[in-house]
């Protein structure tokens, strides 16, 4: 399985920032990656995911985070005529916004036998009359990415916030479970904070002490791996939200798991939901949120329909 990497501004913590996607011919990673990400970084404070030269994510990784994303594709004729790299394909063959940068001349039919209408920008051109280059890319990154202040006026309206704690095994698990929340009108502007894309070797003990702050309850995506030793959510994120929202504690059951062993592990378990029956999740959801500011009108609308087309603290929808 290939190792997700992150680059942002001065190794930023990547919570919370718009997210591109670096997808080269691992021949061309060398020559275009550092030049094209120091350039995106420039103009948009944004986080660039890749992996390394020669390594992919896997079908489930690209359906948890390609579709979170716009791709930034570099093009070269060693791209165009040889393989086209998996992650690639998977944008294109899901309709998955991609930013095509051609980096050579005289690729225009090799590129549209591919790519189709898919609109590129050329870093070749040198004409003078056209628009720069680099100004085409900022307007671009900031048509598709959305600014910080749009960002905040999006958690704005969400009603309430949720933290969705859960082992990275278990990743799929807690996808099925946000949109199983989010499939039920009465829930649909209540926010899901989960670490989507905290890094490895990242110190993210204060990102998740804040998040936890911010949310109103803690939701245990609970399999038989949340019982393993040492793990991180019985050391740290458990007692966390214990010690903060002692109340406020939802365990939904993805996978059957000893509810003795449970509540052994987090001293005691919190209360406990089957997230398969959509009345009862949410009424358990409600239950724990507690009286939540009644929203609605074409602003609030626009505003929730924004963060399900963006992924922000929703599914993309």
């Amino acid at each position: 399985m290939a190792q997700l990497r992150c680059k942002t501004r001065s190794g930023a913590s990547p919570i919370g920032k718009p997210a591109v996607y670096f997808a080269s011919h691992e021949r061309d990673h060398c020559s275009c990656f550092s030049r094209i990400t120091d350039q995106i970084l420039s103009l948009v404070d944004c986080a660039v995911f890749y992996c390394d030269p020669g390594e992919s994510l896997s079908e489930e990784e690209r359906q948890m985070y390609l579709e979170r994303m716009v791709l930034i594709v570099p093009i070269t004729a060693r791209l165009l005529q040889e393989k086209l790299p998996d992650d690639v394909r998977y944008a294109l063959d899901h309709h998955i916004p991609i930013l095509p940068l051609m980096q050579e001349k005289g690729l225009v039919d090799a590129y549209q036998s591919i790519f189709g209408d898919i609109q590129f920008l050329d870093e070749t051109n040198t004409d003078p009359t056209v628009v720069p280059y680099t100004d085409k890319l900022k307007k671009h990154l900031n048509t598709v990415l959305l600014a910080d202040e749009w960002i905040e006026r999006i958690r704005k309206e969400f009603r309430a916030q949720i933290f969705l704690s859960y082992r990275k095994m278990d990743r799929r698990y807690a996808i099925q479970l946000m949109k199983r929340i989010h499939r039920d009108p009465a829930c649909r502007d209540i926010a899901i904070w989960y670490d989507e894309y905290l890094t490895p070797g990242e110190d993210f003990n204060e990102t998740i002490r804040q998040a936890l702050w911010q949310s109103q309850l803690f939701l245990l995506v609970t399999t038989p791996h949340v019982l393993k030793k040492n793990n991180y959510i019985l050391t740290s994120e458990n007692p966390m939200a214990r010690d903060q929202h002692p109340q406020k504690r939802l365990a939904a059951f993805m996978l059957p798991t000893s509810r003795w062993a449970l509540d052994r592990a987090l001293k005691p378990a919190p209360d406990h939901v089957n997230p398969y029956d959509s009345d009862a999740l949410r009424a358990a959801i409600l239950r724990h949120l507690g009286d939540m500011e009644v929203k609605d009108g074409p602003t609030h609308e626009f505003y929730i329909g924004l963060a399900y087309l963006k992924g922000v603290l929703a599914e993309v929808d």
